[in-house]
């Protein structure tokens, strides 16, 4: 079975003609998928605006105390989560810093819509 944009690939048509197919009746086809798995892996790991703005907060400052920073506290998860950023500390002693991969990110291409 392939996806919409397999099936797009394969035919050489557009992903929204193979759509319009399938809604008229067509074609078969089963949803499989969510929109979500259809994202490659690079398009998921280009850091949103305000993953931009935080890290260019830390680039180049070394350590900076936790209470310094602009970022809320789902943001800076997030970030940690992806290996973007450090922490280093404990309670009112915590501060961050940008890592390589953090760096690598910050230079990757906006991503754009439309």
């Amino acid at each position: 079975m392939l996806s919409l944009s397999e099936a797009a690939k394969v035919t050489g048509q557009s992903k929204f003609t193979i759509w319009r197919a399938v809604k008229a009746g067509g074609l078969s086809a089963t949803k499989t998928e969510n929109i979500r798995s259809e994202r490659s892996q690079t398009e998921m790991n280009v850091p949103t605006h305000h993953e931009r703005q935080f890290m260019q907060y830390l680039r180049g400052s070394g350590w900076v105390k936790a209470s310094m920073t602009p970022g809320g506290a789902m943001l800076i998860e997030n970030l940690l989560n992806k290996g973007w950023i450090e922490r280093h500390g404990v309670a009112n002693d915590l501060s961050y810093r940008i890592t390589d991969k953090g760096l690598a990110a910050k230079k990757m291409r906006v991503r754009t819509y439309r």
